[in-house]
This record gives structure tokens, sequence and C-alpha cells, in this order.
């Protein structure tokens, strides 16, 4: 193998069901990955506690993107020679969630809406599916705010546009809206590959898998990305990449036999 492997995975309705959050299905490729010592990026709008729960339920330490690339965590001495830890170190990108709330305070005026921010916990159990503790665990963030629109379809255009007046991005994903700063999965997935090549002195080949808008330019900037079928996002449209695969079936089966037949590929 001339080049390391990189995978960065999106989580919600990709390497995990879209209603149970489950992985059973991916566990061979897990398996498959594991043995092959190829780090396993979970990327995703998920808090940093969030992720290192999956991290334990999967026992795979390393480094991961949350809240849309709002948020990058590594393992103490991951890039070192020391030994690796399984405590997280957080770097912070973009705007707080703070400053997010702000500006959406203002324009709560002229929009209907509601965040995270301002659901209970029992609210955020019924629109995320998630248990009681989860749902806790989801609103411990840093540098993201999701909402759901209320609001006439036809307003979410200047609603983004207003957003932008406040260094903010507006970006949809699988069941929420994610209000952001100037980051998204890709440009923190690029940060990352790059101290992947500092420390390996080698190229890294990266494979990327998604299942809804905020994962496109995840996908266009990898080296082979993986569309995840979701029938419960819009269909994604992915120009002008030589290496792009769609998978035959959606969350952890599809990402299970789609990445494990190119990983046998590239290894083989």
């Amino acid at each position: 193998m001339k080049n390391s492997i990189v995978v960065c995975t999106d989580l919600d309705g990709t390497l995990l069901d879209h209603d149970s959050y489950s992985f059973n299905a991916a566990k061979p490729t897990l398996e498959f990955i594991r043995n092959n010592q190829i780090p396993l990026i979970f990327t995703t709008s998920k808090t940093a506690i969030e992720v290192e729960e999956l991290c334990k339920n999967t026992n795979f330490f390393h480094p991961f993107i949350a809240e849309n690339g709002g948020l990058l965590s590594i393992p103490e001495n991951y890039f070192s020679d020391q030994e690796t830890t399984n405590k997280y170190i957080k770097h912070v990108i973009g705007k707080s969630r703070k400053e997010i709330n702000h500006a959406l305070h203002n324009l709560s005026l002229s929009y209907s809406f509601k965040s995270f921010n301002d659901m209970s916990n029992e609210e955020l159990v019924k629109h995320t599916g998630l248990k009681p503790y989860q749902a806790l665990y989801a609103n411990q963030r840093d540098s993201t705010e999701p909402l759901l629109w209320l609001d006439d379809p036809t307003k979410l255009k200047a609603f983004a546009a207003q957003l932008e007046e406040h260094g903010l991005r507006l970006i949809s994903g699988g069941r929420f809206h994610h209000v952001m700063g100037a980051h998204d999965k890709a440009t923190t997935m690029t940060i990352l590959l790059k101290e992947f090549k500092n420390y390996n002195n080698t190229e890294i080949t990266s494979i990327a898998l998604g299942d809804s808008p905020n994962d496109i330019k995840m996908l266009q900037t990898s080296d082979y990305g993986i569309v995840i079928p979701n029938p419960h996002a819009p269909k994604m449209c992915i120009d002008n990449h030589a290496n792009l695969r769609v998978a035959e079936h959606p969350g952890p089966q599809g990402w299970n036999d789609s990445l494990l037949t190119l990983l046998k590929e590239l290894i083989e």
C-alpha cells in the first residue's frame, strides 16, 4: 500500500441507522478497519460528548470532527511519540454558540423556528428520537445551533441571507437545519488530513461517506466519496468526482458493503 488511508464518515443515516442509531450491520467492516489499523474519523453534526460516547461503544479512539466542522477533538498525544490516551482535547473552530444564538434571537422576530437552545429536554426527545440523557448530550454544543424550521419553506433563502450578514451559514441536515460559522466538515477534515500527512510523512488517501447535503463538500474534497442513500433527505448531486460511488443500501448496511469493497480494492 503506497499511501496511508483515512476514513471520514458521517454518523446518522450513514454509519448509524436513521431510526435506531444502531451500527450492527457495519460490524464486519469496522472489524476490517480495526485489523488494518485504519484511522476512522467520525465526522458529524453531533456534539463532542455524543461522539465520545460512540467512541467508547465502538472502541475506536481516533480524532473526530463534531458539530459540522465546528469542533475538532483529538486524543491526547495522538500525533506524538508518547502513549495516546482516551482523553480528548477540543479545538473550537468558527463562531461560538453564544454568538449564534444572539443572532437567532434577533431573527426570531421575523421568522418562525425553534432551536435546540429553546427546546425543553422533552421536546428534544420527541424531535430527535433520542433517550433523555442522549438529548441532554445533543444540547451540549460549542459552535453550532440546530433548529426546526416552522415557517414557510420559501422564506429559508432570505433567512440564510440574513444569517450571512452575521457571519453565519445555514446548512440543511437530515432532520434539522444547522446554523454555524464559516466552516464545514470539509474544511476541518482538510486540517486533520494535513496533520496525518505531516505526522506519517506520507501522502494520505482519504475516503468520505455521507448521506445528506451537509456532507457534499466533504465528499467532493475526499479522494474517494461514497454516497449513502437516504430516503429522508434531498438527493445529493455531486459532479466531477472521478472516484464517487453510491451505496446500494441505506444506513449501516450500505456503509458496510460499499466501504469494505473499496478498502479491499485499495489494500489488496
